[in-house]
């Protein structure tokens, strides 16, 4: 016998669109993943996606959200013993993702939600970037000018898809110039 959307629960199934959604946007891209592909990765019409999110750009900021919201958990519960392993290993978790972040400044100049999701990730990373700065013993007063510097590095890095060791290298580099 069918179920009635009475007997699904919508938080439930909503987290599990966002998390075909996550995996398909990695795997295909934002701009190649159709809604009618994501409905049948979940099991659903397509027409049900939009129960849940009035449209794609919605669905993208759900999935960044639950994204960055692990991201962040994860970056704070680190036990690491320097700024510079906190460092590579935000990198390896962006670069995990990149053709999200790729997405993000591609959606910005055409979605204004896009947008202000991408104002408010740069004021999360600047406040992880000012709790290691100062973990590290960069003075205060040094601190606000070294935030455009490892976003701006970070960000370029992640662009231009650098190997792995040169990426290392430049931020290796930016590190020995703030420590």
């Amino acid at each position: 016998m069918a179920r009635n959307k009475r007997d699904i629960d919508k938080e439930a199934k909503r987290t599990e669109i966002v998390a075909a959604a996550h995996a398909l946007f990695i795997q295909k891209g934002f701009d190649e993943t159709t809604m009618g592909a994501l409905a049948t990765s979940v099991g659903v019409a397509p027409n049900t996606l939009y129960w849940y999110f009035a449209n794609k750009d919605e669905l993208l900021l759900a999935v960044l959200d639950s994204t960055l919201l692990s991201l962040h958990r994860d970056f704070m519960a680190r036990q690491f013993s320097s700024f510079d392993e906190h460092l590579f290993w935000l990198y390896e978790q962006l670069l995990a993702c990149n053709s999200l972040v790729t997405t993000v400044h591609a959606r910005v100049i055409v979605s204004e939600p896009v947008a202000e999701w991408h104002t408010r990730f740069h004021h999360m990373l600047d406040a992880m970037f000012t709790w290691l700065l100062v973990q590290a013993g960069v003075a205060p007063a040094k601190v606000s000018g070294w935030l455009d510097v490892c976003t701006l590095t970070l960000e370029g890095l992640l662009s231009h898809r650098y190997e792995a060791a040169r990426a290392q290298r430049a931020l290796s580099a930016l590190l020995t110039e703030i420590c």
